[in-house]
């Protein structure tokens, strides 16, 4: 929704097309479930969703099945905000702000602070009468109290080390948690920090070189060397950039640049389960799960492995 730069009451889920025929695709390629963000034009993007991946065509023959049925629903709703070149162009070219990486932060600042103002009425309310609040009300800006509160979690997209240092500035200056910086090309010069903090990654497996922030030294081997210093790894697809159906690619590549093989396979497993807040449902074969199962034509992170199977919930 780019027409206003801090856009975080829009949510993902009410743009989901269930029709999308690329949902087949991805499902054929192995991929289960997906967390789904607001794109990175906005430096508040709006709020993510996560569905499995249902092909309509195979799990809603009589148009039954709802958006809000193939969904997944966490105890806390995900942001997404950005930082660097998009929201710089989108906006610097309008000559509106922001127009520079000074103008992101300050956004991102601004935005906080009119949340953290409306957090203290709500907070002032309840402490009058607790049990009927006359709660001050902001749809546009309950997503960030959230965040305060720490009920949302927030993705960051961002590649380079001084954007990700101003976005942790941020965060502490508003005491708020980063979970996870998404394509971050140079989180490994930030990656001691980074697992200090225990904020994960969600990185491609050799993307570089195609806008000026994506030329960052070493983003071939950015997951190993994230991986080593103990960041929590995961790999994306930012679909329809990358196709998510060839996510297992990414994987292939990690591993192919000095990931573990263990490490490469749970970023796409154990790792993203964790991260979205699902472990208890995905990423592992356990009784209790989905039985959410996918089986290879030799090991996944062999150069053309395919699946030969894709079970979702056991069908």
């Amino acid at each position: 929704e780019m027409t206003n730069p801090t856009f975080p009451q829009v949510r993902a889920v009410d743009a989901y097309n269930k029709y999308d025929p690329a949902i087949a695709a991805i499902a054929a390629g192995g991929v289960t479930t997906s967390q789904i963000l607001p794109g990175s034009g906005n430096v508040m993007g709006g709020q993510a969703f996560w569905t499995k991946m249902w092909p309509v065509e195979l799990s809603d023959k009589n148009g039954s099945r709802t958006v809000d049925s193939m969904r997944l629903y966490a105890p806390r709703t995900a942001l997404k905000m950005a930082c660097g070149e998009n929201p710089k162009r989108v906006y610097g070219g309008r000559h509106q702000t922001p127009m520079s990486r000074m103008g992101v932060t300050w956004l991102m600042r601004r935005q906080l602070a009119e949340a953290r103002e409306l957090l203290k009425k709500q907070d002032k309310a309840c402490a009058i009468d607790a049990d009927n609040p006359d709660l001050p009300t902001d749809i546009a800006l309950q997503p960030l109290v959230d965040l305060l509160r720490g009920d949302a979690v927030l993705n960051v997209h961002c590649y380079k080390p001084e954007d990700m240092r101003a976005v942790l500035s941020v965060s502490d200056e508003f005491n708020i948690n980063v979970a996870a910086f998404h394509h971050a090309h140079g989180a490994h010069l930030l990656a001691d920090e980074l697992a200090a903090r225990g904020i994960s990654v969600a990185i491609f497996g050799d993307k570089w070189g195609y806008k000026t922030e994506a030329y960052q030294p070493n983003s071939f081997h950015n997951g190993a060397i994230c991986e080593a210093a103990g960041v929590n790894v995961t790999f994306k697809s930012d679909h329809p950039v990358i196709f998510a159906k060839e996510l297992i690619h990414e994987a292939q590549l990690g591993a192919h640049f000095g990931m573990s093989d263990p490490g490469a396979i749970a970023a796409l497993t154990t790792t993203a389960a964790n991260l979205i807040g699902f472990s208890h449902r995905i990423g592992t074969l356990r009784v209790g799960a989905d039985g959410d199962v996918v089986v290879w034509s030799r090991h996944p992170l062999d150069l053309g492995a395919r699946p030969v199977l894709t079970a979702i919930e056991g069908t």
